[in-house]
């Protein structure tokens, strides 16, 4: 049985690849990205400004969150560590809400990622 799977952080390590298993398997997978769309399976969004196509979830089976400034590409300063946290509450809130408010909300939400090595 195919499923539409919401995915985002879908260029990541984990993401590419999950999004590839996915795909070979017969679903549809929309990726949220926050450049400018280059196909009908992608979709921008900006979780810092709370943007996310309204109704977006609906009628999605899942959304996976994977989300999240990169945690081994740069110094930790205190500037850096904040953003990687705001980066996985933005996301991870928009998302929620997104959920939370669909008139046929997924069957199921995976929000992962890391905040420490």
């Amino acid at each position: 049985m195919s499923r539409t799977i919401l995915v985002s952080g879908a260029s990541g390590l984990i993401g590419s690849a999950l999004v590839a298993c996915l795909r070979a398997r017969g679903d549809r997978v929309v990726a949220l990205v926050r450049r400018v769309a280059r196909s009908e399976d992608e979709v921008r969004w900006d979780p810092a400004a709370g943007s996310l196509p309204e109704g977006l979830v609906d009628g999605c089976d899942v959304v996976v969150n994977l989300s999240g400034a990169g945690i081994g590409d740069k110094r930790w300063s205190e500037q850096r560590k904040k953003e990687i946290l705001d980066s996985r509450l933005d996301s991870t809130g928009l998302l929620a809400r997104a959920i939370g408010s669909s008139s046929h909300p997924p069957s199921a939400f995976l929000s992962a990622s890391a905040i420490g090595i």
